[in-house]
């Protein structure tokens, strides 16, 4: 899934993990959520503690919405039904992470 860089503002165009021999993630996730210290358990104690907990929230996020919309094809209102949000709501975190609904519709 395409998504905007939060700091550049740009896409990012990593849409498929380039491991080849990784099956722990969704084919569309992003390969620096893929494959991020976070989920490989292993936690750097030089960073502050709230930027782990907001990529690993990140991490979390791209993941389930990944499947999610994968699920329902790109369908908000069921995949807001799905998830026990309100579509708006799940609106609002697709629109925070810039997730390029008409490339995921397509």
């Amino acid at each position: 899934m395409a998504r905007k860089h939060p700091a550049a503002g740009k896409s990012d165009t990593r849409l498929v993990c380039g491991d080849t021999g990784c099956g722990d993630h969704p084919r569309h996730l992003a390969a620096d959520a893929c494959h991020s210290d976070l989920q490989a358990g292993e936690i750097n104690l030089d960073e502050p503690y709230q930027d782990l907990k907001e990529k690993a929230i990140e991490s979390f996020t791209l993941a389930y919405l990944d499947r999610l919309l994968g699920r329902t094809a790109g369908n908000v209102s069921a995949a807001a039904k799905l998830s026990g949000m309100k579509r708006q709501s799940l609106q609002k975190i697709i629109k925070r992470y810039g997730i390029d609904m008409q490339q995921l519709r397509s």
